[in-house]
């Protein structure tokens, strides 16, 4: 498969994931804006990601609904920190399958 297709799959899939969750976290879609930094080796997150992140309807759930969606070539421990990279605070103790959520 060419290198053009792959990256087509890649983000067909990642964003049929996201409106999966987008189902129960409304503000799941604008994942997609946060997909950068979630690989590894990308930048900081830039606004229109941490938007999302501090946004009400973006909560620990959906966070880690989100972390746990498998999306090729997303760093899980790069997803599950968003809130932190945004500046937005996730209580202490806040775990996503097992895993603590930094803080």
């Amino acid at each position: 498969m060419s290198r053009a297709l792959t990256v087509v799959a890649v983000c067909l899939v990642a964003l049929l994931a996201v409106e999966l969750v987008a189902a129960q976290c409304p503000s799941a879609t604008g994942f997609v804006n946060c997909l950068q930094f979630a690989k590894v080796g990308a930048p900081k997150p830039d606004e229109r990601c941490c938007s999302v992140v501090r946004s009400k309807s973006w909560t620990n759930t959906c966070l880690c609904n989100v972390a746990m969606m498998n999306i090729p070539g997303v760093n899980f421990n790069k997803a599950i920190g968003l809130p932190k990279a945004c500046g937005r605070r996730v209580p202490r103790g806040t775990k996503c399958n097992g895993y603590q959520v930094p803080y």
